[in-house]
């Protein structure tokens, strides 16, 4: 069996802070879509597919989880969007 990590980069629009897709902790989410969908001018997003993972090369579901996330994260970072203080 294999895994196939996938990193998905929402870019904002123009002028708006890089998290403006996000939503997280104790936010409403009926705002924060309605701001979303009221934009004029859209973001965009990014799909990076990564090479599929063999679940049997790893000893364990963490140890496979934890390659999955630095694998996932590192696209981030290269773009300044790594919100490692985010979960």
């Amino acid at each position: 069996m294999h895994v196939q990590p996938v990193t998905v980069i929402y870019r904002a629009p123009d002028g708006e802070d890089s998290r403006f897709y996000g939503w997280w902790g104790g936010m409403d989410f009926a705002p924060h879509l309605v701001k979303m969908l009221a934009q004029r001018r859209q973001g965009a997003v990014e799909l990076v597919y990564h090479a599929p993972v063999k679940v049997s090369d790893f000893a364990n579901r963490k140890a496979l989880a934890a390659y999955c996330e630095e694998t996932v994260r590192a696209p981030l970072r290269r773009e300044g969007l790594d919100f490692s203080d985010v979960r």
